[in-house]
């Protein structure tokens, strides 16, 4: 579970803390809904899934992981935990592309 906190009101820096507890508590909430859930994974596809107009930011992040995967940017979570603990990737940049001496491998991508 990833909990990803942006906003773009009550910007005063007095709130943060109010909001971070807030979105915290809520994102708790559905880690606790969706805990015992089965099957684990979500589908590739949307098809079997009922979206209401709250789930407009869910329809936009795999609308992105597609147009990520189509340009090869999207990460090759298999291949990551077949090596997980073993191996040490670094995240591809454009600037790495113009560096010599890394160490690290890039982390896979598909």
């Amino acid at each position: 579970m990833y909990l990803v906190n942006l906003r773009n009101f009550v910007l005063d820096p007095a709130d943060d803390e109010r909001m971070i507890t807030r979105n915290a508590y809520v994102a708790g909430q559905d880690r606790d809904v969706l805990m015992d859930l089965e099957p684990v994974l979500t589908p590739y596809t949307n098809t079997k899934e009922l979206f209401v107009p709250a789930d407009a930011a869910i329809g936009r992040y795999r609308k992105l992981i597609k147009e990520w995967q189509n340009r090869h940017w999207r990460i090759d979570i298999d291949k990551v935990q077949a090596t997980r603990k073993k191996v040490a990737y670094a995240i591809p940049s454009p600037a790495r592309r113009n560096k010599k001496g890394w160490i690290l491998d890039p982390i896979p991508l598909l």
